[in-house]
């Protein structure tokens, strides 16, 4: 694999437009989660949530980034696999289990693996490919990942179903596979689509907008948001069935979902690029801002556990070079 995956993935969609700030409709407390003992100032993103009270990221630990979990409000340091020299979270499902990245530096490979109370597991090697990127996880242990090539032209999506033998290869176009997610069913989340079993469903593009993209599922609930015909702002949507989107009011993207209908994302904000206030939603109905702690000047969103809690992180310098873990709850 190739380090260009982890930039390709990490890369936050541009959000532009400006939109009225809306008052709160919400009462929502903001808690920040206390780092490992001597490395309180560490920052990072926190990534997973596993909906019982149990957080999970990466932060910069010893000169590199470590796993990090929380378990009852207190962290512990995971550390990485064994010859590894980094490590990205990306997903938790209701179990604990923790999906993520490693990265060999002296190779420049990254190899997708599961953290659970056993220790590190890495992802099943695939012949024909170099390495993998994890995705997602489901509540019942499918993995989702993008598998690399020595040609990145023949890269491609890989689902890992638990219940189910081997891996199935997932059809997709272009030279950057797509895929966002996954849901509880295995259906895969693509930008514009859902597959399953081998067939294809187009999402829905909503009256008036140019283009749309799809960044999470839950239970059948997409969230993502779409491109006006004319100018920006970009506007968050919701599909609760392929053919049916439905605006998120004042948004401009819906990022997460959980399986109460609860979804997270931001406000517009043109003039710092993904960088617009947090903000919530049930179903259509807006929740209101997400309080930022004293002493922070921006937040951003990455999880919305089953419990109600929405993860992420705050700070007052670029939010894609991480900061201090956060959970907010009404």
């Amino acid at each position: 694999m190739k380090l260009r995956a982890l930039a390709v993935a990490a890369t936050a969609v541009v959000v532009t437009g400006l939109g009225a700030v809306p008052a709160s409709a919400e009462t929502w407390h903001a808690t920040l989660l206390p780092l490992p003992k001597g490395h309180e100032d560490a920052t990072g993103f926190l990534m997973g949530a596993d909906g019982h009270g149990g957080f999970a990221g990466e932060f910069a630990i010893d000169g590199t980034s470590q796993v990090v979990t929380w378990t009852n409000g207190q962290p512990t340091v995971r550390g990485l696999p064994a010859g590894y020299e980094f490590a990205r979270v990306v997903d938790e499902n209701s179990s604990g289990v923790v999906l993520g990245d490693a990265v060999d530096y002296d190779t420049g490979l990254v190899r997708g693996f599961l953290l659970d109370g056993n220790g590190f597991h890495l992802l099943p090697e695939a012949s024909g490919y170099v390495g993998s990127q994890a995705t997602a996880l489901n509540d019942r242990g499918d993995v989702l990942a993008l598998l690399f090539a020595d040609d990145p032209a023949k890269d491609t999506v890989a689902l890992w179903p638990v219940l189910g033998q081997g891996l199935v290869i997932v059809p997709h176009t272009g030279e950057w596979a797509d895929a966002r997610d996954l849901d509880e069913d295995g259906t895969v989340l693509f930008s514009d689509h859902l597959w399953k079993n081998g067939a294809s469903t187009p999402l829905a593009l909503p009256a008036g907008y140019s283009s749309a993209f799809a960044l999470a599922i839950r239970d059948g609930v997409v969230v993502g948001f779409a491109n006006p015909d004319g100018p920006p702002p970009s506007q968050a949507f919701r599909w609760t069935a392929p053919d049916r989107p439905e605006p998120l009011p004042q948004g401009d993207q819906a990022r997460f979902v959980n399986s109460t209908g609860l979804s997270a994302g931001q406000l517009p904000n043109l003039t710092t690029p993904n960088a617009g206030a947090p903000f919530a939603w049930q179903d259509t109905t807006p929740l209101g801002k997400l309080p930022l702690p004293d002493g922070y000047r921006s937040g951003d969103v990455h999880s919305v556990g089953d419990d109600g809690t929405i993860g992420g992180i705050v700070s007052n310098g670029p939010l894609d070079e991480g900061g201090a873990p956060v959970i907010w709850e009404r």
